[in-house]
Parts: structure tokens; sequence; C-alpha cells
């Protein structure tokens, strides 16, 4: 799964790389993990939450009903996408194309997780008080790792996000040249730090999503709660938060553009590489889904 990061620098589109990991974990194909999905989530939720034979069979149907709903109506413009992002890339390009590009891959996970929602409520809805604990407890383990990494007394900032932007510009593009980290070093002193801050967004979430779950409101009520909680997260940030996430954002991309300017055709062939393998994967998901 994808590794926690505060800034997001050089992801190069942070909506697309949480939408392809949907589908893939470490050392799998986003093939592998998406024909093995159907049987991991209860399983991996099963080991966590202890499952009734009765959520485990409710879970399974819920998984094979999205599973299906994704691969009729969502995978082919996956595959759109990830030509888009191969031509885009295979020339010069604009901030404006790019800002363009980002937000139809955003429209991908946000129209995902709206799907996903419904069943997502249901499954949390059949949980016990003990299980609910559970899944208290599992974001709380996510959180203290946030803080080991990020806000542990030991921690050097600066060199945390160099390493991270230099981790991605690896994955992306292969190799980092000497002038690459250059830019690297200079854009990365300009982040405005906001982990802090973050970390307390992320247990006001836990605290929002209790009370949704322990409060004795309706159904309906309770849902449309949570759909904000999942869908609007920018609600409960502060004004300040959200200026220096807008500002952290749009260092990313200028990040981006620097990055590749700088970047030598084997670098930009290994890029469009990654892109045409997972075109390639949901291509066969797509073709499995029509026979």
């Amino acid at each position: 799964m994808p590794k926690r990061n505060s800034c997001g620098i050089l992801k190069l589109s942070r909506a697309l790389i949480l939408l392809l990991l949907v589908f893939s974990l470490s050392g799998c194909t986003i093939k592998f993990f998406y024909e093995q999905i159907d049987w991991l989530v209860p399983w991996q939720l099963d080991r966590h939450l202890d499952l009734s034979s009765s959520q485990k069979k409710t879970l399974k149907q819920a998984v094979s009903s999205q599973l299906r709903w994704h691969r009729q109506a969502q995978v082919s413009a996956y595959i759109v996408t990830l030509k888009e992002w191969q031509r885009f890339f295979s020339a010069p390009f604009s901030r404006n194309e790019f800002d363009v590009l980002n937000q139809k891959t955003q429209n991908h996970l946000v129209k995902l997780t709206e799907h996903l929602l419904p069943d997502v409520w249901r499954f949390l809805h059949s949980l016990s008080p003990k299980q609910r604990l559970s899944v208290y407890q599992l974001i709380q383990e996510y959180n203290q790792d946030y803080y080991d990494e990020y806000l542990a007394d030991d921690v050097d900032l600066a060199s945390v996000h160099l390493k991270e932007s230099k981790e991605a510009a690896r994955f992306w593009l292969g190799s980092v040249s000497d002038e690459q980290e250059k830019r690297l070093l200079v854009l990365v002193a300009k982040y405005q730090g906001s982990e802090a801050e973050t970390m307390r967004n992320r247990e006001r979430w836990l605290f929002r999503l209790k009370e949704i779950l322990e409060s004795e409101a309706g159904q309906d009520e309770k849902f449309l709660k949570l759909e904000q909680l999942f869908l609007s997260p920018r609600d409960d940030w502060s004004e300040e938060y959200q200026k220096r996430f807008d500002y952290n954002a749009e260092l990313s991309a200028q990040m981006m553009e620097e990055i590749l300017k700088l970047a030598t055709p084997r670098q930009r062939d290994h890029l469009i590489r990654r892109f045409k393998s997972w075109q390639d994967q949901f291509q066969v998901i797509s073709k499995k889904g029509d026979s």
C-alpha cells in the first residue's frame, strides 16, 4: 500500500497513485491483486475483527458486487486516462494541461469512493461494539506510525522530505541525476511544515468517525455524515492549514515540472513504461470481464 507522506512532493498525481494502489500490494501486480481481492479483503478484515459467518458472507457479496461494477463501469475509463498520461509525458506540456488531467484522475477516485461508501457504511453498521473498538485501534496504530515517522523527537524532517522526494523520483524516472537532486534540495527547503496539524486532523477524523458510529441518530443522517467525512475532509481543516496544504500541493506540481524538464530520454521512457504496464494490466482485466 502507498507510504504515508506529509507533503506529497514529486507525486505526479496523488490521486493516480491511490487509484492504482487500491488494486496492488508490494510485490504484486495490479492484475494479480485485482483477481485476489474478493477473498483478500474479507480475510484481512476477519484477521483484525473476528467477523461472524453472516458478516463474512455479506462482505464477500459486497466485494464481488463492487468488482463487477468496477470492471464494467470504471476500468475502461482508467485505460483512457493512462493513455492520456503517456501522451502527456511524451511531449512538452503546460501546467494547465497537467491540472486538467490531474483533476480527471481525481474524479476517478471520487467516483470510486462514492460507490464504495454505501457498502462501507453497511459493513461498519454491522459491527459489534467490540469490533468497532478494533477498528478504532487500527486507525490509531496508523496515526501512531505517522507520528513516529514525522513528529518524534529524533526525526529530521528536512532529511525525511528529501529522502521521500528522491525515492519518488526514482520510482517514476528510474534514477536521479545530480542536477535533479540539486533542484529537489532547493524546492524541499520551501516546503511549509504541517505535520503537527495533520496529526491533529487525523485524530479529529477518528473522533468524528466514533461520533457517527455511536450516535443514536437515524441511519440516513448517519450515512450523510459519514459521506461528508470521507468526501469532504477539508471541511474540518483550519483556514491556515488549507492555505499550507494548497501551497505545498502547488510546490509539488512545480517540482514535478522542474524535474521533468531535466529528465533524460531514458528517464522519460521509464516513466511512460510504468503507465503502459498499468494500462496493459487493466486491459487484461477488462477483457476478462467481457468473456
